[in-house]
């Protein structure tokens, strides 16, 4: 275990506490920043003012209360809003505003969104802290498929939507538009009904399901592996946080305290502490050849003289040299000791005692 700072705990093995304040009592785990109390197991905290209580969360930002496991808390004030998991097995995984999956492909459609989520990765608080989730990748869309559907894909499906009219036949059929449809009748060139169909400009729909991810006014849900697909795109289970095998990059150095880090920071911060402990090693080393030096100096032993005398110590890969005087009185009552050292650390050391005896 290591404690770096005032008040810095590291109460458990294996455990990391650097900053002002911290205490870290869950194994395995560690906080840099300052003040932060971190009591799950295999957690982690960088930032100031968190509180990590759940196993096997991490919390990247300030003011943070980590408390569901499997977890991954980025932002400042970031936090849960609970996991939601939408049941597949009974259909309802695919909604959008009254207009199923059913009624979109005109045959029963199924869904493989898992209906056990093993944790969250939250980027705000739902409330006055929220941020966008940008630079998203088009996820697969397939039966099975887990991926996050973006921005593009969806005005795509809207334009899919809106092409429905020119695949309908003519036919007698009441066609009433739902509450995020558009229904136009015309005449076609031969006689027949034509219903021209499309969405609002402003869609509104209390949940979108696509790919695993539930997206709703209580956050984005996103599903863990299954045993038929256990290497999902983005997913949290008891393992880990699966990314799909892809990097978060190009992060920029963090110039704020709520602002992410990336590796070449960590590993800088990594190599300024091993110098330092080599720095303070070397001094200390140096400081103990030093005393060496001086306490193997002889003192007279002649009642009524006086002596000077040389030593040298060596210690953990540093030396010192060192130069005293001693003398004892006529009577031999009294013994006097003056020493100077210096060591290969450039530093310096003065020692001098006096003994009476009878």
């Amino acid at each position: 275990a290591i404690a770096i700072g005032k008040g810095a705990k590291a109460n458990a093995e294996n455990t990391i506490a650097i900053g002002t304040g911290n205490i870290v009592s869950g194994k395995n785990s560690g906080a840099i920043g300052d003040p932060t109390v971190v009591s799950g197991n295999s957690s982690y905290s960088i930032g100031n003012n968190n509180n990590v209580s759940a196993d096997n969360a991490y919390a990247l930002g300030s003011n943070i209360k980590a408390t569901v496991k499997d977890s991954v808390y980025l932002g400042d004030r970031a936090q849960t809003q609970g996991i939601h998991t939408a049941d597949a097995a009974k259909g309802e995984a695919y909604t959008y505003g009254g207009l199923n999956d059913k009624a979109v492909a005109g045959k029963a459609g199924s869904a493989a969104a898992a209906n056990k989520v093993a944790g969250v990765v939250t980027v705000g608080n739902g409330t006055d802290e929220t941020r966008q989730v940008q630079g998203v990748a088009a996820g697969v869309v397939s039966a099975d498929s887990t991926d996050a559907i973006n921005g593009s894909q969806l005005y795509y499906t809207n334009q899919a939507i809106a092409n429905v009219a020119t695949q309908a036949t003519a036919a007698k059929t009441e066609v009433t538009a739902g509450k995020n449809v558009v229904v136009n009748q015309t005449t076609g060139n031969s006689g027949q009904t034509v219903y021209n169909v499309a969405t609002t400009d402003k869609l509104d729909v209390t949940s979108v399901t696509a790919g695993g991810v539930t997206v709703n006014a209580q956050g984005v849900s996103i599903a863990a592996p299954t045993a038929h697909n256990p290497a999902n795109t983005v997913s949290l289970s008891p393992i880990g946080l699966n990314n799909g095998g892809q990097r978060i990059t190009n992060v920029a150095p963090a110039k704020e305290g709520t602002d992410a880090v990336n590796l070449n920071q960590l590993a800088g911060v990594g190599n300024a502490l091993q110098n330092n402990i080599e720095r303070v090693g070397k001094k200390a080393y140096a400081g103990v050849a030093g005393a060496i030096a001086q306490g193997s100096i002889p003192q007279v032993t002649r009642p009524g003289a006086t002596g000077i005398g040389v030593g040298s110590g060596y210690y953990g890969g540093q030396s010192a040299m060192a130069i005293g005087v001693s003398a004892m009185s006529d009577g031999g009552n009294w013994v006097v000791k003056g020493n100077f050292s210096a060591n290969t650390d450039g530093h310096v050391g003065v020692g001098a005692g006096a003994l009476y005896q009878w």
